[in-house]
């Protein structure tokens, strides 16, 4: 089966998806922008349904482009082929871009996968799931509240250059609700010695508490992010409220060799789980001081596990199952 993943455009999810530009399968970015003009933003912003009703308006323009249009030539004609339409690319889209696919490849499997829990999306996921062969999930919790199926989230590029440890934790994320408890691990942390790098985002002027160490609301870019991973000894993954299972965080420490200090309830009462894994307890530090303890096992059988054939496979037999 060949596939076409139809993602936005953004560096981030091109180090996870990029690998889907090896043939025969085939690698869409379309700009998040498409259909908003910063008149139609300030008069109405781009929540709940004007996405979509922008998208049908201005879908024309890009049919036959560089981006959006590519989903459609790709594959033309062809049975055994599967477009999968990023959750994000849903969102800013709608149905109607299953639609315009359908009309170009009747014979095409399509299928959602969303990266990200599905509270923090903008369209009603039960009306979503009826337009799809399959949907998945990269979250647990989500895949059984819902009947979608679980996917582990992929990752493509590694950068591998050398580089110096500064930092024995690093924390890089939005606010999301978890800002308390992002903070008290701060706290634990800084007040223990270890060295720690927080960058956190959308957080209010008021709520800002040690901000003459803490860097609030300031963008990096993914490459500046995964500096600051090459960098440090351990990232820190604290999940968001309704979520179960672990982010990006835990591809990037087990593909660069870092431990990975999360709170994750499902990794908690997991036995089998990698060595790098530390769940964060306040009691014990020694399992804290396991950071400056060498990580010895091998990258390239996890490589193979957040690998896009990997996360190919899996569709295609969840696929063949009907």
């Amino acid at each position: 089966m060949k596939f076409c993943f139809v993602s936005i455009q953004n560096k981030f999810y091109n180090t996870l998806y990029c690998d889907f530009q090896n043939y025969p399968n085939h690698l869409v970015e379309v700009p998040s922008e498409i259909g908003r003009s910063k008149l139609v933003n300030a008069l109405i912003g781009w929540k709940l349904p004007f996405p979509w009703i922008r998208a049908k308006i201005f879908y024309p323009l890009y049919s036959s482009g560089n981006s959006f249009g590519k989903a459609f030539a790709n594959f033309r004609g062809e049975s055994n082929v599967c477009y999968i339409i990023y959750g994000r690319v849903l969102q800013l889209y709608g149905p109607c871009i299953v639609t315009a696919i359908k009309k170009k490849n009747p014979n095409a499997k399509i299928v959602s996968y969303l990266g990200d829990v599905v509270s923090t999306f903008t369209f009603n996921i039960e009306s979503i799931k009826k337009h799809f062969d399959l949907v998945l999930s990269c979250d647990r919790k989500d895949a059984q509240k819902h009947g979608m199926l679980f996917l582990q989230e992929p990752y493509s590029r590694i950068n591998n250059d050398e580089t110096t440890i500064e930092y024995d934790f690093m924390f890089v994320g939005s606010e999301k609700g978890r800002l308390d408890r992002i903070i008290d691990i701060y706290e634990s942390l800084s007040f223990k010695g270890y060295k720690c790098i927080f960058y956190i985002n959308g957080v209010r002027k008021n709520k800002q508490v040690y901000n003459d160490q803490i860097i609030y609301n300031t963008y990096l870019d993914y490459e500046d992010v995964v500096n600051l991973i090459r960098k440090s000894r351990c990232i820190i993954e604290v999940l968001q409220v309704d979520a179960d299972t672990t982010t990006t965080r835990y591809s990037e420490a087990l593909l660069y060799k870092k431990y990975l200090l999360t709170d994750s309830e499902y990794l908690s009462k997991t036995t089998d789980v990698p060595p790098n894994i530390i769940c964060f307890d306040y009691k014990d530090w020694s399992v804290i001081d396991r950071i400056y303890q060498p990580l010895d096992y091998n990258v390239n059988h996890y490589i193979d596990v957040l690998s896009i054939e990997t996360m190919t496979k899996h569709i295609e037999k969840y696929l063949n199952k009907d």
